[in-house]
């Protein structure tokens, strides 16, 4: 009687054993499933840092590229208000020229008669 009420023993002790084995296991992979969310939750929020630093560094790169368009725009503005008013005085010593001339042919004309 002494031998079953041992081998009952050491059979309840497996059964004790085995149940702990599958709560430790279970409990491990909660564990290492806990820690993968905790990484991975860290990795997005980095992730999402960086996103947002390469958001504003490109909002200011856009920033300092309009603020080129403009002056290149006011240096356009400028040349062609510039290139209009060379024309005009183009045009007017061209004018000036054939007035000259015409004055300079008068004279010539009045000189030989």
């Amino acid at each position: 009687r002494s031998r079953q009420e041992q081998l009952k023993a050491e059979d309840n002790a497996a059964k004790i054993l085995q149940e702990y084995t599958k709560e430790k296991e279970k409990m491990d992979l909660e564990r290492k499933e806990t820690k993968g969310v905790i990484g991975q939750k860290l990795f997005d929020t980095a992730q999402s840092s960086q996103l947002k630093e390469k958001a504003r560094q490109q909002a200011e790169v856009t920033d300092q590229l309009r603020q080129q368009l403009s002056a290149i725009k006011a240096d356009s503005e400028r040349l062609s208000e510039e290139l209009n008013q060379s024309n005009n005085a183009l045009a007017a010593n061209e004018k000036l020229l054939t007035t000259l001339k015409t004055q300079s042919d008068d004279s010539k004309e009045r000189l030989e008669s």
